[in-house]
């Protein structure tokens, strides 16, 4: 048996109502000593934390802990764990290096707090391929897919063994609405109901996935069981509680308190395609549904919209209908009629648009203008509350990255810009790497870890400045990709890129430090450009060569850039 598999304590069933989820909840008496206990500890990302929460609830069952490796291939190449147990996602836990961490130890899991969440007893430390993981889930490495970047950022171990909760992540928002799979359950009894479907989303409700919930729950003969993820990675780009807001009213609004239970699932998205999808299945069949409506595009990045592959999902669901336990619903085939006595008339769509529409439509983007949400695509209260919650892209964040060689014009195009960006009423914070380094920075040295260290702080600033309305101006040579992509993700992609491309030649030119001449006799190390690597961007939104282009011109497509985006307007 797999050291990851929990023991069947019951027969799973078609109906999927049999099975019973094993939480992984310690007593008080062990939580207690397994907090004297002295062990190392890692701190957990966002994703490591959605994904021990459900580990320990029970919502990954029969997992019992994060993959070691025999089950870590398996799953990634075949969708199975190495005992044979359909399973679709790999679930690991990384280090940044193995340090005093040991085979045959424990390891303590906390969150950014201290807080000891867990303690996972470690089978087997080995080295983790975020490359074969990215070509296995997602066919590519495309840094622009939420994925991708994420699995760039983990550590260079993975840790496998069995896991003890001590204590559930804290959560303050929503609390009600936090059902655990036993929880779930027990409200489904209280109700009475023996069927249940499950419905995964990410976005906004619109009239349409109201009509294709209704209808699947109708025919089924089930209880409804809205249960949308709140993790990390979720599709829309802005507050995950106007989401939520969103369904509570749906909810109170379209059905009666017999007929839908709303909660909330702290998943970490992979976006992972039809992969996902049977994720999905999986997770409802451990809180207690019996059905699953799976959308069109389900579990496919938005990003990444494939025409051929709308119902991947679904049929990846079909395949394995009997093995899972749990009966998928394809919302392609429910079609509501005007007039149906089982759909609450509120729930039609008078005029229904083709699939995918919806996702398109109804979420932050559409929000900014009142005329791309036609009142049959969603409720007037969605509508007023997306108004409310989103603001105009004019009044929105965002981050202009300048990266290139020093040298390179960087800061003097940062200073060129702060007039004309006042001009049009917008507050500007400036970040020069010089003046990071003298303040923010001082005291990290030029390695590649403390040049990345820098970055991330840098970058943490910017998307706090973004995320408050704030337009904010980065000078920074940031000579590393990955770290870039990470300052993107930090600014919830309100991020634009303007690689100074300058030849190295020029900026040697220009170098009043003697930085290049010193670097190129061998007096000194680490210069960017001459003996460190410079990572140019692949898809910069931007592109400046100072030695050809007059900074005045170069501000102007800034400026134009800024406008056609919406960012800037009169």
């Amino acid at each position: 048996m797999s050291v990851n598999r929990l023991p069947d304590t019951m027969a799973a069933s078609s109906e999927g109502s049999a099975w019973s989820p094993v939480p992984l909840a310690v007593s008080a008496e062990r939580a207690e000593e397994l907090r004297r206990m002295p062990c190392p500890s890692i701190v957990l990302d966002e994703t490591a934390l959605c994904d021990l929460e459900l580990l320990g609830n029970g919502a990954f069952a029969p997992l019992r802990g994060f993959m070691v490796r025999r089950d870590y291939e398996s799953v990634r190449d075949t969708m199975r764990l190495a005992d044979g147990t359909l399973w679709p996602i790999p679930i690991c836990l990384t280090a940044p290096e193995r340090g005093e961490l040991r085979e045959g130890g424990m390891v303590g899991l906390r969150n950014v707090e201290g807080v000891l969440l867990g303690v996972l007893h470690v089978d087997e430390i080995f080295a983790y391929d975020p490359r074969g993981e990215m070509r296995a889930l997602y066919g590519a490495e495309d840094p622009a897919h939420p994925g991708v970047a994420r699995l760039n950022r983990r550590g260079k171990f993975a840790l496998g063994g069995r896991v003890e909760l001590v204590t559930a992540p804290p959560h303050y928002d929503f609390a009600r609405l936090r059902l655990t799979p036993a929880q779930a359950r027990a409200r489904f009894a209280e109700l009475g109901w023996t069927r249940v479907l499950g419905v995964h989303t990410e976005a906004h409700l619109s009239r349409v996935h109201e009509a294709w919930m209704t209808r699947a729950a109708a025919d089924a003969e089930a209880g409804l069981f809205v249960h949308p993820a709140v993790g990390i990675g979720s599709s829309d780009d802005g507050d995950a509680a106007a989401r939520v807001r969103g369904y509570r009213t749906v909810i109170e609004t379209a059905y009666r308190p017999a007929d839908a239970v709303l909660a909330l699932l702290p998943l970490a998205s992979r976006w992972a395609g039809a992969r996902e999808a049977l994720w999905h299945a999986v997770i409802r069949k451990n809180f207690g549904c019996s059905h699953f409506l799976v959308l069109p595009r389900h579990g496919q990045w938005p990003g990444a919209f494939d025409a051929s592959s709308v119902w991947a999902g679904a049929e990846l669901l079909e395949a394995h209908r009997t093995e899972l336990g749990i009966r998928p619903v394809r919302c392609e085939d429910l079609v509501v009629p005007p007039g149906d006595a089982r759909v609450a008339p509120r729930a039609h769509a008078p005029s229904a648009p083709p699939v995918g529409v919806c996702d398109e439509v109804i979420g932050p983007a559409a929000a900014r203008s009142a005329e791309t949400i036609p009142s049959w695509m969603a409720r007037p209260e969605i509508v007023g509350l997306l108004r409310r919650t989103y603001r105009p892209r004019h009044e929105e964040g965002v981050c202009l990255w300048l990266t290139g060689l020093s040298g390179s014009g960087k800061s003097t195009l940062t200073k060129a810009l702060l007039g004309p960006l006042s001009e049009f009423g917008r507050r500007v914070t400036l970040l020069d790497g010089d003046e990071i380094r003298t303040h923010l920075s001082k005291g990290l040295g030029f390695s590649k870890e403390d040049r990345d260290t820098n970055i991330r702080r840098v970058g943490f600033v910017a998307g706090q400045v973004v995320r408050h309305g704030g337009a904010v101006l980065c000078a920074c040579i940031s000579p590393y990709r990955a770290v870039r992509d990470e300052v993107r993700a930090m600014c919830d992609g309100r991020f634009i890129e303007v690689f100074c491309n300058t030849p190295l030649d020029v900026c040697a030119a220009r170098d009043v430090k003697g930085l290049y001449a010193k670097a190129l006799r061998g007096e000194i190390k680490g210069v960017t450009g001459v003996d460190d690597p410079y990572e140019a961007p692949e898809r910069p939104e931007l592109e400046y060569d100072s030695s050809r282009e007059s900074v005045e011109h170069m501000v102007d497509r800034v400026v134009g850039h800024l406008v056609s985006e919406g960012y800037l307007t009169w």
